[in-house]
């Protein structure tokens, strides 16, 4: 996780960013035309990834 502060803008103060090391999968929520496909297993990987440690 790296967060980088950005003092000089004034309605942001900072970016937070996240990189998975592991367990690397390909997802397949994408549709044509770069839209979402909102399916069962989109909601269960969300519910997943919300699960704390």
């Amino acid at each position: 996780m790296a967060n980088l502060l950005e003092s000089h803008k004034l309605t942001e103060n900072s970016v937070t960013m996240l990189r998975r090391t592991s367990g690397v999968r390909r997802l397949y929520y994408g549709a044509s035309g770069g839209t979402v496909k909102y399916s069962a297993a989109l909601r269960e990987a969300a519910e997943e990834q919300a699960r704390p440690f």
